[in-house]
């Protein structure tokens, strides 16, 4: 399975829990007044966890960070990422929910190749489960590529201060 099936499932896994909150939204909104809305028990709504994301390294020597809180506050601050505070949209969040849920089923640390010169280490703590890897491993699994693709989109976002 490559980035892009990764991906694709990760978005298809957002639409459906989407979908799925909408559709019992809209069946509670459809309830008649007799009957009180069970919104709870028909929509399963996972709790995000904190997230923190930590870049450093590289020829500039950078130490850029990503923190999500689990209400859904950003903060991010580094050298290359700028400086800046925003909120997590539903859409962004459904994501990043889709892409923690096994989290972090078979993941380990993995380093830099030793033939690598001035790279990244990029370290990401989903809850209380942390994992390290190098810059440019050919052992990265997608889970992990596409977590730090969707963090560092999330960055991109965000306005600075």
């Amino acid at each position: 399975m490559n980035l892009e099936d990764v991906m694709r499932m990760n978005l298809a896994m957002a639409a459906v829990v989407m979908l799925a909150m909408v559709g019992g939204v809209w069946a509670a909104d459809t309830q008649p007044a007799t009957r009180p809305a069970t919104i709870s028990a028909t929509v399963p709504v996972g709790e995000l966890k904190a997230i923190r994301y930590q870049r450093t390294g590289g020829f500039a020597g950078t130490n850029d960070v990503i923190e999500i809180t689990p209400a859904g506050a950003v903060v991010v601050q580094g050298k290359l990422m700028g400086n800046g505070k925003g909120q997590l949209t539903a859409e962004q969040k459904a994501k990043l929910l889709a892409a923690f849920a096994d989290w972090p089923k078979g993941a380990k640390n993995l380093p830099s190749p030793p033939q690598l010169a001035d790279g990244f280490v990029v370290k990401i703590r989903y809850g209380t489960v942390e994992v390290t890897v190098g810059d440019q491993n050919p052992q990265v699994q997608a889970s992990f590529t596409a977590a730090k693709q969707l963090l560092e989109g999330i960055a991109q976002g965000v306005k600075g201060e």
